[in-house]
Parts: C-alpha cells; sequence; structure tokens
C-alpha cells in the first residue's frame, strides 16, 4: 500500500512541476524624439511562468526577468544592468505590460537620467537617456513586444511527465486488480 500512495503521490506532482515554464518575449523600440530619433534597437527577455499571478494581476520586484538583452544606440544591457519594475498578466496569465530599465526604484517608476546612459520600457512605450556632453540627452519612443514561439520541451521535463503517466497507470491497474479480486 506504501508504494500505491508514493506512486500517487509521485502521479499528482510531477506534472505540476513541468508545468513551469520560461517564457521569452523580443521588443523592439523606435526613438520618436531626443538625440536618437529615428534609431531603432532591440532585445528579448525572459521570465518564469510561475511569477504569474493566479487570475492575472502584477508581479513586482527586482529580478523578475531571468535573462534580459538589449542593444540600443550603441550600447548594450543584460538582467544584471536592468532592474525589473513590474509585470502586468491578463486573467488568462498572458502578458500584457511590462515596466523595467536602468534605475526602478518602485515596481511603479522607472526613469532615466540625463547624461546618464539609461532607459525604461512601459507598455508600448520607450524613454532614454544618452551621454553626449549636451542639454538634448533625453528622448522618447515607441516599443513592440512579441512573444517568441514556444521551443520544444526538454528532455527532462518530457521524461518526467512520461514518469507520472506511468506512475498514474500503475496506481489505476493496481487499484483495479485490487477491487476485481475482492477482500482476501
Amino acid at each position: 500500500m506504501k508504494l500505491r500512495d508514493s506512486l500517487f503521490t509521485l502521479a499528482i506532482a510531477l506534472p505540476v512541476a513541468c508545468q513551469a515554464a520560461l517564457v521569452t518575449y523580443d521588443f523592439t523600440v523606435t526613438a520618436t524624439t531626443g538625440p536618437s530619433i529615428n534609431l531603432t534597437g532591440s532585445g528579448y527577455f525572459t521570465y518564469d511562468d510561475t511569477i504569474v499571478p493566479s487570475g492575472g494581476g502584477v508581479a513586482t520586484g527586482t529580478n523578475l526577468l531571468l535573462d534580459l538583452s538589449f542593444n540600443f544606440d550603441g550600447l548594450s544591457f543584460d538582467e544584471a544592468t536592468a532592474n525589473t519594475g513590474s509585470l502586468t498578466f491578463d486573467n488568462a496569465g498572458a502578458l500584457s505590460s511590462a515596466l523595467f530599465g536602468t534605475d526602478c526604484p518602485s515596481a511603479t517608476l522607472c526613469f532615466a537620467t540625463a547624461n546618464e546612459a539609461g532607459f525604461w520600457v512601459s507598455g508600448s512605450g520607450f524613454s532614454y537617456s544618452v551621454v553626449n556632453g549636451s542639454d538634448d540627452t533625453l528622448g522618447f519612443g515607441t516599443t513592440t513586444l512579441t512573444l517568441r514561439g514556444n521551443g520544444v520541451p526538454e528532455p527532462a521535463t518530457l521524461g518526467l511527465a512520461a514518469l507520472a503517466l506511468a506512475a498514474a497507470g500503475a496506481c489505476s491497474a493496481r487499484g483495479r486488480k485490487g477491487r476485481a479480486q475482492g477482500p482476501a
């Protein structure tokens, strides 16, 4: 009976563990004002979907982005140089807005500072700052987010799912066999 209970617990727990996934969005920005007007930049960011609030809502804090790569105006940024403000999800769990940048002191505020290289993305908006020794160092623009296609599940995930199904099948077969034989 202990083996059956253990297999049943395994069959229930493993599929839940296998559901966590990394989600990646590609994004492009276009400067519409400021010193880099008409310049475009591109990048991507990745988060673990276990941060998505049940029923939608806002996930806040630093380090929500597990991976970030962004290139704009000859500068490169990554998850170590750009803080997360917040990620907002609809009731189906899809990302509806992202707030992140080089200076995000709170979950609702990111900014760029004159004559310091930096940026922030907020929903479909974009702001940036460059170092060029003049008064015209800040600019604004637009952002487009695109969900990257889901890849093939990792072999370990497939193996865990197969093990869970096998365990569930074994428990089910033992249960039918025990009921068919009746009490001893």
